[in-house]
């Protein structure tokens, strides 16, 4: 009938009072520790970060000094831009410490490898006659200069693969090239896609007709002014898909598909030797690695 929190006074409070204000107390002291834990949790994640970009980012002047907006510079500052490969291809090899990146210096585009762990960086290759034109780059020139679209790296092996003007090259991460194979002019490249296993590099081209300029038509931001599929429809313009081999540059498979309005309906139709290959957005996958392991 008597309780403390009465401030010594002998009068009884009702029970219900006092369980209510051991509620609140017991409330207070909840939110207390939980405030406590949350800015002791918080500090804890900001110093295991700060360990790791000292880990990473040390043994070359400048780098991991510059921030912007919480983000790390990870490559040199030795002018010019540097991007990813094209998001079409992973750019850090398996060994985590390894990453593949483009440096474009007064309009040259090159490949480059940086150790995320030393700092060192490498120049992989000297390409010095501007950007080939090829999708998503369409302002390029044709036939000549790096396709900065074209990188796809094989990230276990360390090999990456790239068009140069009409070829199609590789070079190890430690800058050690080789032309693979010269792709056939009159017509126009975009990505390349190295397979899982590293044998076989697949490039798809179409017609040159499709990213021409005509009277009247223009590219704005690196962007035409015309609907480039539907010239494609329009003029029959073809397709091509072909694989290699990553070793001898041979041609293990190749097949042509014409730009129809039929052909856009019904999927891709491919033509391969004695077979006529339907490939639907739901079996496009399933058909080609069957068809790329079969050679």
């Amino acid at each position: 009938k008597t309780s403390p929190f009465h401030g010594g006074n002998t009068g009884s409070i009702p029970v219900g009072v006092i369980l209510r204000r051991s509620f609140y107390q017991m409330l207070c002291l909840i939110k207390a520790s939980f405030a406590l834990f949350t800015a002791f949790f918080a500090q804890s994640i900001m110093i295991v970060q700060k360990s790791l970009k000292m880990l990473c980012h040390t043994g070359k002047e400048g780098m991991g000094t510059m921030r912007r907006n919480g983000s790390e510079r990870v490559t040199g500052n030795e002018g010019g831009t540097s991007q990813l490969c094209y998001f079409t291809s992973s750019s850090l090899l398996e060994d985590g410490r390894t990453l593949i990146f483009i440096r474009e210096q007064e309009g040259q585009p090159n490949l480059f490898a940086a150790d995320l762990v030393s700092g060192e960086e490498r120049q992989l290759t000297q390409n010095c006659e501007g950007i080939l034109k090829s999708y998503v780059y369409f302002d390029g020139r044709a036939y000549t200069g790096f396709g900065k679209a074209s990188v796809s790296v094989d990230t276990k092996r360390g090999m990456i693969y790239y068009i140069q003007g009409s070829d199609l090259c590789c070079v190890d991460h430690w800058g050690k090239q080789r032309r693979l194979a010269r792709l056939p002019r009159g017509q126009v490249t975009a990505f390349t896609h190295v397979s899982a296993d590293g044998t076989k590099i697949c490039v798809p081209t179409t017609d040159a007709a499709a990213l021409e300029c005509r009277e009247g038509e223009y590219f704005v931001d690196n962007k035409p002014n015309y609907d480039i599929d539907e010239r494609v429809r329009r003029e029959h313009l073809h397709s091509y898909l072909r694989v290699y081999d990553t070793v001898t540059g041979r041609i293990i498979f190749r097949c042509a598909q014409k730009g129809t309005e039929e052909a856009e309906k019904t999927g891709l139709a491919m033509r391969c030797g004695s077979r006529t290959v339907i490939l639907s957005s739901t079996t496009a996958s399933i058909k080609m690695g069957f068809l790329m392991s079969e050679g």
